[in-house]
């Protein structure tokens, strides 16, 4: 049972809870024991060693080997899910093993045709690193603004929002209200809508400081309502909107803690594993907003750490210069020039792709702009240079040649992954025609023929074989007569 003592600080509650999960297996995507611990974990700034998050990412990449890349038919909030656990350890959700999480969320009947806080998660997945929606054949390709005008459409009277019915609801109000949060700032109507749903909350908050919902009064409801008013940059400790009886939001969480780490679901009740998922989480979102830093799910810090830390090894490296290092650095240089090419080619050939066009921004809500956002360099992978890889014109053109051969090549692909020096190598159709023409040339004789030849072989070996048999079978009958 949960102990009644004196309420702990957020500094023991996050660190105590942390040391409990760093004790549980390595999550795997899941609603419990999955995403949502590892998100808290690593954005309450805890010190997370590589091999979990590497752990983590292995279990996603062979779960999706298994699955062939669908984790749900119907159930798309599944990816977005993914998509932040991918985005939260620094790795890029447009290639998890080969697979494109993104691909799924770019379908925009698909996720709007879950419930409504489905499809918040879809527009939080997508704007935690600013990512790029994917072209797709789908009969309605997903755009940042469209996921905007369904919410807001969707906003009920009292200023909340529901998976059903005409009365708002406390958890899903507060995740509607976090999907909506970087566009705050830049949209009207985003802002008016943000406003309501937060004065939806204050008056539905009890006087104790938490939040009953369905006739529960539980711990996981005001996690929500924590992370929501976090990603605003309301403080759900000294805003007194929020304050009841002298009790604040924050105090009403700790009121879930058990010792040793975790939270609650009721109180009195033993520790819940998803209730201490949500309550760290929510504590590691307070904790990012009263440090200054960006909110829970804008992940782009992430991956702005791992370019300046890149750029401070390259500066190291310079300074130190002993020949060794001279040639590393090298190295860093000519990858760096690569992967600019590569990226800006890349860039051109989306360039009509799914991003929020300009033409779509303006002072409706139809322009609810993708937050002012940039996205990283440092996300795209670093080749190593080469001699015998370059980009031409001429490969350009033969992008579709070249298309079958990657397929049946894929198999045999190395996996780029974070910090690795791994090489992902593939052939255009021209160079592989050189080859077959080159052994042609030298007289070997082609591989098919041979096959022919063997089949004749055997072919006619089997047919003395079976006329003996048939010689040997007459020859007994006569001789039994």
């Amino acid at each position: 049972m949960a102990t009644k003592t004196e309420q702990v600080s957020v500094g023991t509650a996050v660190e105590a809870t942390v040391k409990l999960f760093l004790s549980q297996p390595i999550p795997e995507t899941g609603t419990v024991d999955g995403e949502w611990k590892l998100i808290g974990l690593v954005r309450s700034s805890a010190d997370i060693p590589q091999e979990y998050k590497d752990g983590y990412y292995n279990k996603l990449c062979n779960k999706l080997r298994e699955v062939d890349g669908v984790l749900s038919k119907r159930n798309y909030s599944e990816y977005a899910r993914a998509t932040l656990g991918v985005t939260v350890i620094g790795r890029d959700a447009g290639d998890v093993g080969g697979y494109n999480l993104l691909e799924k969320l770019a379908d925009y009947k698909a996720v709007t045709r879950q419930t409504i806080n489905a499809t918040a998660w879809a527009l939080i997945a997508i704007d935690s690193n600013n990512y790029d929606i994917p072209d797709s054949s789908v009969e309605v390709l997903t755009d940042r603004s469209a996921l905007v005008q369904h919410l807001l459409d969707k906003q009920l009277d009292d200023g909340g929002w529901a998976v059903f019915g005409q009365k708002g609801d406390i958890d899903v109000t507060a995740m509607v209200l976090t999907s909506l949060a970087g566009y705050y700032d830049v949209n009207t109507a985003v802002k008016q809508a943000a406003d309501r749903a937060a004065q939806f909350l204050s008056e539905n908050q009890n006087d104790n400081g938490g939040y009953t919902a369905w006739n529960v009064t539980s711990s996981e409801s005001i996690a929500q309502v924590i992370t929501a008013l976090c990603s605003v940059g309301i403080n759900p400790k000294t805003d007194s909107r929020f304050i009841k009886n002298g009790n604040s939001l924050i105090d009403a969480l700790l009121e879930y803690y058990t010792a040793g780490g975790g939270f609650c679901h009721l109180q009195g009740e033993e520790r819940s594993q998803l209730a201490s998922e949500q309550g760290l989480y929510a504590l590691a979102a307070y904790k990012r907003l009263t440090e200054g830093k960006s909110a829970l799910f804008d992940m782009r810090d992430i991956f702005t750490v791992k370019e300046s830390t890149t750029a401070q090894s390259v500066q190291n490296v310079t300074e130190n210069s002993t020949t060794e290092r001279i040639s590393v650095t090298e190295k860093y240089i000519t990858s760096a020039r690569n992967n600019t090419a590569s990226f800006e080619l890349r860039k051109a050939t989306q360039a009509n792709s799914t991003s929020l066009r300009s033409s779509e921004v303006g002072n409706s809500v139809k322009a609810s702009t993708k937050p002012v956002y940039t996205k990283p360099v440092a996300t795209e992978p670093k080749p190593e240079s080469s001699n015998s890889v370059q980009i031409s014109t001429a490969e350009t053109k033969n992008t579709e040649a070249s298309a079958s051969v990657s397929t049946s090549t894929k198999a045999h692909k190395s996996e780029i992954t974070a910090g690795s020096n791994a090489q992902t190598t593939s052939y255009s159709a021209s160079e592989v025609s050189s080859v077959t023409a080159e052994k042609t040339d030298s007289g070997e004789q082609p591989l098919q023929d041979k096959l022919n030849d063997r089949k004749t072989v055997i072919f006619a070996v089997l047919t003395a074989l079976a006329a003996g048999i048939i010689v040997l079978f007459i020859f007994k009958k006569i001789h039994k007569r």
